[in-house]
């Protein structure tokens, strides 16, 4: 079962990527936004739970190479008629290097996957403002002392 999660975690992957290509040339904007964000939640979910019972270098490592490779071969496909041959192999190559950089990506110990996740939430669902407020330490504990001193709070 690991590994179907796993190789199912690789097609979501591919189609994830190719996704992203065809969302600006969509009619429904809100459909092509959904379909890579539902993508990457269901991708991130197969592959955590087959890190679960395989060893993760391994299932990190099936994931970022065969992901990239389908994403490179997607588009040689898709844009084979339309450029030269001499082209579409560089364009492969720029297609299948972001994911194949995802596999050496690290901020704040977390994967690309994690991190994306975390920015999407933080962005684009759970927006909020952060606003900083110092806090005066020494006069909050000298708020109930027998020391008299003029302290301001703000």
């Amino acid at each position: 079962m690991p590994w179907l999660a796993l190789c199912t975690a690789v097609v979501t992957e591919i189609i994830w990527g190719l996704s992203l290509k065809w969302a600006p040339t969509t009619s429904r904007p809100l459909v092509a936004a959904l379909i890579p964000i539902v993508l990457s939640f269901l991708n991130m979910g197969l592959l955590s739970y087959a890190m679960r019972f395989l060893p993760a270098g391994l299932s990190y490592a099936l994931w970022t190479g065969l992901g990239s490779i389908g994403v490179a071969v997607g588009v040689y496909f898709g844009l084979r008629n339309i450029v030269g041959s001499g082209e579409i192999g560089w364009i492969c190559v720029l297609a299948a290097f972001p994911f194949a950089l995802g596999g050496f990506f690290t901020y704040n110990g977390m994967t690309f996957e994690k991190f994306l996740l975390a920015f999407i939430r933080s962005e684009l669902l759970y927006p909020k403002k952060l606003v900083f407020r110092s806090e005066n330490l020494y006069a909050k504990a000298l708020e109930n002392s027998s020391v008299k001193e003029a302290l301001r709070l703000d």
